[in-house]
């Protein structure tokens, strides 16, 4: 198969390939575990939290982790469109998200608790960076793995990475808890202790991706046509492909459950008046839940087809807001003590749900477009569909300011509402290996080369 570039045909690239899935492991892996130590579902709102007491500050923090990883999704798919090489890119964010947490660390062990909590946007501004570098990297991570795997080896890919990625951060999450815990370093210097941690394991990542041998692309290193000429072609897509079209809107409501995400933490410790620490102890299980939900969803992804991964991610995510309602109406009822075992287990459950609905966002999303779009429009797809979806990185802040007046029950059951159609949503998708010949065209080629 020749090759812009050079040559690199199916022979060479079939011996590339298990080269290439241990190097992807490995980058599924670290990176995979790197995050347990600035996550955005407990770590940073509990510092937020700690910093500044305010809720609307502590609901920026999801919409600034997916509003960054949204953001920028159609221009780095314009630009991945035009490049041969795609790792190149990949890199290139890897560097913007590693730069960001340094700056963090700095921050964090360097600067005055008091100094700190005057200089929000400085603390909030370098997370928020870090999340776009993120964001960067989604389109050419996923258009990398469709150049150098084969369709019927991604979602053991993206499980593998996941599950392993996963037990190592449930390791993490004792890390931290000991951390914290321990007395040693002081409020806030645990925090830049922790993303110092974070930074090491994550250069693993940067190491792997540099040494893939990537195939130069067919698509790539052309001028193009400009990128508003490029966006246009959305409406063309939507209205060509129902299948990709139902899909989006599923993701988008599915997305809904960032409403609530960040204040199932504060619930945790402003209401059932868990301790700082505890922090720990849910990345731990949010970890286990990504740890056995990967396994589970590669497999299914992989045997079933991605729309029955696709269901169960969505059954996970509609009971993430389900079970801390549960847990503020048995309280209030005077059912059960605010911190019994019943309570706390709930709340353990819930983040257990959470890293379910990570990893399905990853290996049942992820693949499903892959599957559902063409060699030549791949990027393409992968970037609309995130950046449709983006409007509902602002939930979190819109919730925060909100929540002094609805109160917790009301945002827990809003969030199950709309998530709720969204697991509707799934139950009708359509199975990408079940659709006509036509249709299967755009996933029959073994070789990506895009």
């Amino acid at each position: 198969m020749p090759c812009r570039n050079g040559s690199f045909d199916n022979e060479e690239m079939e011996r590339s390939e298990p080269r290439n899935f241990v190097l992807l492991l490995l980058d599924g892996i670290f990176f995979r575990s790197s995050t347990a130590f600035w996550d955005a579902s407990t770590i940073i709102p509990s510092l937020i939290h700690d910093l500044y007491g305010s809720r609307f500050l502590t609901g920026l923090v999801p919409t600034l982790r997916y509003g960054g990883w949204y953001a920028p999704q159609l221009l780095v798919a314009k630009y991945s469109e035009r490049t041969v090489y795609k790792k190149r890119l990949l890199l290139f964010g890897y560097l913007i998200v590693t730069g960001s947490y340094s700056a963090l660390t700095l921050l964090t062990l360097f600067g005055s608790p008091l100094w700190l909590k005057s200089s929000p946007l400085l603390v909030l501004g370098a997370y928020g960076l870090a999340c776009i570098g993120d964001g960067v990297c989604g389109v050419p991570w996923w258009t990398l793995i469709a150049k150098t795997i084969s369709p019927r080896r991604r979602g053991r890919l993206t499980g593998y990475s996941e599950s392993v990625g996963s037990l190592m951060a449930f390791g993490a999450g004792f890390v931290v808890t000991t951390i914290i815990a321990s007395g040693r370093f002081g409020f806030p210097d645990y925090y830049g202790v922790l993303f110092a941690i974070g930074i090491a394991v994550s250069l693993v990542s940067v190491v792997a991706i540099a040494l893939i041998k990537e195939p130069p692309s067919l698509v790539g290193g052309q001028s193009g046509t400009s990128f508003f000429a490029f966006v246009k072609k959305a409406p063309m897509i939507l209205k060509e492909n129902p299948s990709y079209t139902r899909f989006v809107i599923t993701k988008g409501l599915l997305m809904c459950h960032f409403l609530s995400l960040p204040f199932c933490i504060t619930f945790a410790r402003d209401v059932v008046g868990l301790p700082p620490q505890v922090v720990g102890e849910f990345i731990s299980f949010q970890m286990v839940g990504g740890m056995l939900g990967s396994l589970v969803l590669g497999h299914l992804a992989d045997r079933s087809g991605t729309r029955s991964a696709m269901i169960l991610t969505a059954v996970g995510t509609f009971l993430i807001p389900c079970l801390p309602l549960i847990c503020s109406l048995l309280a209030n009822a005077v059912l059960v003590s605010p911190k019994s075992i019943l309570i706390r287990g709930l709340l353990s459950a819930t983040y257990v749900l959470i890293g379910l609905a990570n990893v399905g966002s990853l290996i049942a999303m992820g693949n499903y477009v892959l599957e559902i779009s063409t060699p030549q429009d791949r990027a393409f797809y992968v970037g609309l569909s995130n950046t449709l979806v983006f409007p509902a990185s602002f939930l979190p802040a819109l919730a925060g300011a909100s929540l002094k007046w609805i109160g917790y029950e009301i945002l827990f059951l809003m969030t199950a509402v709309i998530v709720g159609i969204g697991l509707v949503c799934a139950i009708r998708l359509d199975e990408p290996r079940a659709l006509s010949h036509s249709e299967r065209e755009k996933e029959t080629n073994r070789w990506s080369l895009v």
